[in-house]
């Protein structure tokens, strides 16, 4: 055998060699999630009632590389945590992390249909199924392919997302999926828990996003807080007007648009949500007055609604639908000692 037909075969051997390598090197891509988002960083629960159960509840919203498995796919997962709170209890004592997570417990919650528009801001209904056990759904984590993922929840309108909805099916073509958890008062700690937390501060919590392999991809914070009462929230109330309005139109739900609107926005000291106790929107009262000598006063309709929605935001979402029915009539003196119908 000669040299150059050694150094022939040497060099197919290694050719080979690097085409096998190269070759087992290239697997198939696997859908992964790749971000997460809240859909609030703050949350003020208003709690007037002694003996109930504060709730806040977060939703989360998870996209993926793919289409075919959007959301968490199989082994990924959203841990929460709480990482810290107010250096005393509302009773004046210290507080320590081990007593924030005692007081404080964590809730998979979801709501009736997969693709419902209704957002989710109470604990009524766990996310749970006869295959896992009751504590895998208050252990603060949530697991792909075990958790409820909800689809078509963004758009500009119920009727809209609904349609999508429809349209798509639960393979929708979308990427994202929303999961939701709450951060509640454990009803089953000792006496006094609840007074220990109402009213002493803001708690600090933690959602970390992890693959299959226990690595986290991403990081998000977040607050709440429990209060007595809505003077004790730190809200802050503000009015808009979009459009131009004439004599004679009344601006009802129907006469307004997503240009010409009436709405107010309601929003915590941190520009995160108000809720009630049970997650329910505070309720937020109005009144309209004319610019005459004799001011004349007016009611409105102020809700934050599907309703609504369709020219203020989404339901739920702190932005409230300003509008009024026909306009009461007014009666002033004619300069004629009559009266008129304004």
């Amino acid at each position: 055998m000669s040299t150059k037909t050694t150094f022939k075969r040497i060099a197919l051997v290694a050719v080979a060699a690097l085409g096998l390598g190269v070759l087992t090197s290239v697997a198939p891509a696997n859908a992964v999630a790749t971000s997460m988002a809240l859909d609030n960083s703050s949350i003020t629960v208003v709690s007037s009632a002694t003996s109930d159960s504060p709730v806040a509840v977060f939703a989360i919203t998870v996209t993926n590389t793919d289409t075919a498995t959007p959301g968490l796919s199989a082994g990924e997962s959203i841990t929460a945590s709480i990482t810290g709170g107010p250096a005393l209890e509302s009773d004046g004592s210290s507080f320590t992390l081990t007593e924030m997570n005692t007081y404080l417990k964590f809730k998979e919650v979801k709501q009736s249909a997969t693709n419902s528009v209704n957002p989710v801001y109470d604990a009524a209904t766990s996310d749970s199924n006869s295959a896992y056990a009751a504590s895998a759904f208050t252990d603060g984590v949530i697991v792909g392919g075990v958790n409820t993922a909800h689809y078509a929840m963004s758009g500009p309108s119920a009727a809209t997302t609904l349609a999508k909805a429809a349209a798509e099916g639960t393979s929708a073509t979308t990427k994202t999926r929303t999961y939701y958890i709450a951060v509640t008062v454990d009803p089953a700690a000792a006496a006094g828990t609840r007074a220990k937390v109402v009213d002493a501060g803001v708690f600090n919590l933690q959602f970390d996003l992890q693959n299959a392999g226990g690595a986290t991809l991403q990081r998000a914070t977040a607050k709440v807080d429990f209060v007595s009462a809505a003077s004790n929230s730190g809200a802050v109330l503000t009015a808009a007007s979009s459009g131009q309005w004439f004599v004679g139109e009344t601006p009802s739900i129907a006469n307004q648009s997503s240009t010409k609107k009436i709405t107010t926005t309601l929003r915590n000291r941190d520009g995160g949500a108000v809720r009630l106790t049970n997650g329910a929107q505070p309720v937020v009262t109005g009144q309209v007055a004319d610019a005459s000598t004799v001011i004349n006063y007016q009611s409105t309709l102020v809700a934050d609604t599907a309703t609504e929605s369709l020219t203020a935001g989404a339901a739920g979402d702190g932005v409230y639908g300003v509008s009024v029915a026909r306009p009461t009539c007014f009666w002033r003196p004619t300069t004629k000692g009559g009266i008129r119908n304004l």
